[in-house]
């Protein structure tokens, strides 16, 4: 017999309540509160650049996998 398995991924709230999810977020914030303010600025910067140039892709529906020349670069 096959476990009845779920039809869609959980919710971001049902995510965030994962013993998972909650031990990982407590490691990063403690992390991050050991960062000096320079290094925590260039996270930040880096974490917002990383979304932002995710985001035209996303709204396609694309994959950085499915974008056109993502083979080329993945290689090098």
């Amino acid at each position: 017999m096959v476990p009845h398995r779920r039809k869609e991924p959980p919710s971001e709230a049902e995510a965030a309540r994962h013993p998972d999810a909650i031990a990982g977020q407590a490691l990063l914030e403690e992390r991050l509160r050991r960062l000096s303010p320079d290094d925590r600025t260039a996270f930040e910067e880096a974490v917002r650049r990383c979304f932002a140039s995710a985001a035209p892709e996303e709204a396609e529906g694309r994959t950085a996998q499915e974008r056109p020349g993502a083979a080329g670069r993945a290689s090098r």
